[in-house]
């Protein structure tokens, strides 16, 4: 599953190459406005994947159509980046065993959010009555059902950002938009799977 999904992600990036750097592009200098942006960029991206043409106002549209779901999830984020910047400078004053694994679970919690915040990014285009709560839901289920698919899609988004950190034009010109790709790719598929099973069973 997520072999081809990572070769459609590759002919999604080569088909749309040019509106996606920049969509890309407009996502790294974005800043606070960064949820808004991504919110629409997974819309876009959803867009490629069934074959809908895209342009340069097809981002802005798809932004101007989720603001408020964006919003919401844009305040709840920022919180917990908070919270948890807070905690770990907190706990960094103290060289005990006790602080080093404290830091180690607000990390570990921060991280497994991020991969729920993906998958949710990912699931929301795909609702007929899309939600904020009801993408959570649905990408929560679909971590515990595809365990392994999960695993492989982050290794595979570390490694793209650990890349970006040594070379920053990879993170400039295609690393958000390929992450996004891959990711509604890979949940795209799933769900196409979760409804076979469903006909299979019916």
């Amino acid at each position: 599953m997520i072999k081809q999904a990572f070769k459609n992600s590759l002919q999604d990036m080569w088909d749309e190459a040019f509106y996606l750097v920049v969509f890309n592009l407009i996502c790294v200098i974005s800043t606070i406005f960064c949820p808004f942006i991504l919110f629409g960029l997974f819309a876009t991206v959803h867009d490629v994947e069934q074959e809908k043409g895209i342009k340069i106002m097809t981002l802005f549209n798809h932004v101007r159509k989720t603001w408020q779901q964006a919003a919401i999830w844009g305040a709840i984020n920022y919180a917990l980046i908070l919270v948890a910047w807070f905690n770990l400078s907190f706990y960094s004053q103290f060289n005990t065993t006790w602080a080093i694994f404290v830091q180690f679970v607000v990390i570990s919690l921060l991280f497994s959010w991020g991969v729920i915040q993906l998958i949710m990014l990912a699931v929301y285009p795909h609702l007929s009555e899309p939600t904020f709560k009801l993408a959570l839901q649905n990408a929560t289920a679909i971590i515990g059902l595809y365990p392994l698919n999960m695993i492989v899609l982050t290794t595979i988004t570390l490694c793209l950002l650990i890349i970006s950190a040594i070379m920053p034009i990879v993170f400039i010109i295609m690393a958000i938009a390929f992450i996004a790709t891959l990711t509604n790719r890979v949940v795209a598929a799933i769900l196409k799977h979760e409804l076979k099973k469903q006909e299979v069973n019916l």
